[in-house]
């Protein structure tokens, strides 16, 4: 299993959903 090291588009979304959600959680707490 070779890793590539240019990342996917698919790699790219994951990576941005996952910060957005953390992001989001973050916002939430803060705010209660």
């Amino acid at each position: 299993m070779e890793k590539k090291l240019i990342f996917n588009q698919s790699d790219f979304f994951y990576t941005l959903a996952g910060a957005s959600v953390l992001t989001g959680i973050l916002v939430l707490f803060t705010q209660i």
